[in-house]
C-alpha cells in the first residue's frame, strides 16, 4: 500500500497529518501544490485540502478522503493512538479542535484589535486548558491518561506551526515537558529537516 497526501506548499491543515505520519514513520508522497486550480478541484470531495489518498502497489486508489481532523482520528485509530474509553476519545477530540481554532484564528483574523486579543487572550487560554490537562494527570506526562494519543502529537503541532514555545517556556511548564518529548522523539530530525523548514506559516 502507498499513501499520499496533497497539500499546499505550506504547513496549515496538512502539518497534522503529516507529522502523525512521520511519528510513525510511515513512508507517504508529500504532494504540494501552490493553489487548488479547477481541474484539482473538481477531483476533491469538498473541494478543498488536505487530501488523503491510499493505493494498491499498482496505484489503484483503494481509500481517500477529506478533511484534516477526519484523517487525523482515521490514522489515530489505525495506529493505535487514541484513547480506549468514549469519554476520552471525545476529551481527544476537544483537543484535536481546540488546535483548528487556533490555526484559523491565526490565518484570518485581520483587524489589529482581533490580532491582539488573539495573542493577549485566546492563545493563553488555550494553552492554559491544555496546561491544565497535564496538571490533572501528573505525573503522567499526556494529555489524557497516562499514554501518548493523536491529542498531544496535535497540540505540540500547532504549537511548533505557531511559533509559540517562547510562551510556553515562559508559562507552561509541563507543556513544555510535552513538546520536548517530541522535538527529541523522531519528530524532531524531521522537522528540521530542510523540506519542512522550507515551509511557510
Amino acid at each position: 500500500m502507498t499513501i499520499e497526501l496533497i497539500y499546499l506548499d505550506g504547513k496549515g491543515k496538512g502539518q497534522f497529518i503529516r507529522n502523525l505520519l512521520q511519528y510513525f514513520k510511515v513512508p507517504f508522497k508529500d504532494t504540494r501544490v501552490t493553489d487548488i486550480d479547477e481541474s484539482l478541484r473538481d477531483t476533491l470531495p469538498y473541494g478543498q485540502l488536505p487530501y488523503f489518498i491510499e493505493s494498491d502497489g499498482n496505484g489503484v486508489i483503494s481509500f481517500s478522503m477529506a478533511q484534516c481532523t477526519a484523517i487525523v482520528r482515521y490514522l489515530s485509530k489505525k495506529f493505535e493512538f487514541r484513547p480506549s474509553t468514549a469519554r476520552e476519545q471525545a476529551m481527544a477530540d476537544e483537543i484535536l479542535e481546540s488546535t483548528q481554532d487556533l490555526l484559523i484564528y491565526n490565518y484570518y483574523l485581520r483587524e489589529p484589535k482581533e490580532k491582539e486579543r488573539f495573542r493577549s487572550y485566546t492563545i493563553p487560554k488555550i494553552l492554559g486548558r491544555w496546561e491544565g490537562r497535564l496538571e490533572q494527570n501528573d505525573p503522567c506526562n499526556c494529555l489524557i491518561g497516562c499514554q501518548l494519543t493523536f491529542a498531544d502529537l496535535c497540540a505540540f503541532t500547532a504549537i511548533d506551526e505557531l511559533h509559540l514555545m517562547p510562551i510556553v517556556e515562559k508559562s507552561f511548564p509541563k507543556l513544555t515537558n510535552l513538546c520536548q518529548h517530541f522535538y527529541n522523539s523522531e519528530i524532531g530530525d524531521y522537522l528540521k529537516s530542510e523540506s519542512i523548514q522550507s515551509l511557510t506559516w
